[in-house]
């Protein structure tokens, strides 16, 4: 794709809302924009208590222990211990939201947020840093072991692809209205599904990883979603 600098730099503003040139001189900004762009891909599921609504202060204070354990827990680790290295900051980031104490079980919850949210803020942050591209040699050793952001438009593809999903009956099929939302996902929901869904993707494109994968298959998905709507 042959663009121009000033197309670049236009696409660039448009996402992230802060010019190339200002973040390539200010990584630490860079690397905080990335959580707190992850944040507006699900914050929507979230309910905040209408007398404690400091919706800012919250979310600074959850990217920075994202942000935190990035760095601690898996830039630091190798490809063996990433995928429980990212278990336990899922878990570390659902008891620090929950000690803020500042949001609400939606109706029919128990919980005011769950494993599935939380690897929606850590997953998407990680796939900014490397849509980024700031941090080549901190991110090349796990690149391959990343994790795929659970959304709709993932959990159709992986659906096509065979990969059962949790329904919200406690039992596993395809894609349909009675599939469990991602954003309510257990722990043990979530790992099932990364684990089929890696196995699917070596099959169908053995030279591809998850999140490569990942890129041109929601791409897809959201396309076929529009075509369907219009139709």
């Amino acid at each position: 794709m042959n663009l121009s600098r000033e197309a670049q730099q236009f696409l660039w503003y448009s996402y992230f809302t802060v010019s190339y040139d200002e973040l390539a001189k200010d990584h630490e900004a860079a690397l905080l924009l990335c959580a707190q762009r992850a944040y507006l891909d699900m914050n929507r599921t979230l309910t905040f208590d209408s007398d404690k609504e400091d919706h800012k202060g919250f979310r600074n204070s959850v990217c920075g222990e994202i942000i935190g354990g990035i760095r601690t827990k898996l830039l630091s680790c190798d490809q063996s211990a990433f995928d429980s290295n990212h278990s336990q900051l899922c878990n570390h980031i659902i008891k620090f939201v929950k000690d803020k104490n500042i949001l609400i079980p939606r109706k029919g919850n128990h919980e005011s947020f769950h494993y599935g949210q939380a690897q929606k803020w850590l997953n998407m942050t990680l796939k900014y840093m490397l849509i980024m591209g700031f941090w080549p040699d901190e991110l090349k050793p796990i690149e391959a072991v990343i994790h795929i952001p659970v959304d709709n438009f993932i959990m159709k593809a992986a659906s096509n692809m065979g990969v059962m999903l949790p329904r919200t009956n406690g039992t596993y099929g395809k894609y349909s209205a009675s599939s469990k939302l991602w954003s309510k996902w257990s722990e043990e929901e979530y790992i099932r599904f990364q684990t089929h869904l890696r196995e699917s993707i070596k099959q169908v494109s053995p030279h591809e990883s998850p999140i490569e994968w990942e890129c041109h298959a929601w791409i897809e998905a959201h396309k076929d979603e529009i075509y369907n709507r219009e139709e």
